[in-house]
C-alpha cells in the first residue's frame, strides 16, 4: 500500500458517505487535501494527530449529546487515517 492507495480509499469513502453530516464531509475533504498536498508521511501523521487532539478536546467540552455523536465520527475518521498510514514508510518514495 502506498499514499496514492490511501488517497483513493478516502475518495471512495467520500463517495459512499454522502448522507453523512456536513461537518464529517468537511473533515474528510480536509483530510484528503492534507494527503494530496503533503509529501512527507511523518508530517501528515503529525497533522492528523493534531486534528484528532483538537477534535477530542471539542468533543469533551460539548454538552449536546447529538453534537458529540457527530464530532466522534471525525475522530473515527482520523483514527482510520492513522491506521492506514501506519504501514507507510515515513518518507514516501516515488
Amino acid at each position: 500500500m502506498n499514499k496514492q492507495d490511501i488517497i483513493a480509499y478516502f475518495e471512495e469513502k467520500k463517495q459512499r458517505k454522502t448522507a453523512e453530516g456536513e461537518a464529517y464531509l468537511k473533515a474528510l475533504d480536509n483530510l484528503l487535501t492534507l494527503l494530496k498536498e503533503t509529501e512527507n508521511v511523518a508530517t501528515i501523521k503529525s497533522a492528523v494527530r493534531t486534528l484528532h487532539r483538537n477534535k477530542l478536546r471539542e468533543v469533551q467540552t460539548t454538552e449536546s449529546i447529538e453534537l458529540r455523536i457527530e464530532l466522534r465520527k471525525d475522530l473515527e475518521l482520523y483514527d482510520e487515517c492513522l491506521t492506514q498510514l501506519r504501514g507507510l514508510p515515513l518518507t514516501e518514495e516515488r
